[in-house]
């Protein structure tokens, strides 16, 4: 009788190991999943900041970039609205952006 008891125990206890284990590697998992997400949204980020600051078309002034799950967040003041589409244009051709949230204020006429 002792030894049912004995084999239970070591099967309860290989059984919590594979259990921890399993768990271990699905953090693991979800950990490199993320820190990769987050490496293509700061190459999504340099992408468009070099699209829009180099455009010729385009003398963007107070503009902050982001990327957060491929959507790209415009922020600041620019001069125009010209301006204002063209840096969501330029930010939508971009590989890999899902969509462009333009929250730019157009302050013509305003100095920046």
């Amino acid at each position: 009788m002792r030894r049912c008891l004995c084999t239970e125990r070591n099967v309860c206890l290989g059984l919590m190991a594979i259990l921890l284990l399993s768990v271990g590697c699905a953090c693991q998992s979800v950990t490199e999943q993320t820190l990769s997400k987050e490496i293509q949204d700061a190459v999504i980020t340099a992408a468009v900041k070099s699209r829009i600051f180099t455009d010729p078309a385009t003398t963007l002034g107070d503009v902050k970039i982001e990327t957060v799950k491929s959507r790209v967040y415009l922020t600041g003041r620019v001069s125009t609205t010209l301006e204002k589409n063209r840096a969501h244009d330029l930010a939508l051709e971009v590989p890999g952006v899902v969509r462009v949230i333009n929250d730019l204020q157009v302050l013509e006429g305003r100095n920046l």
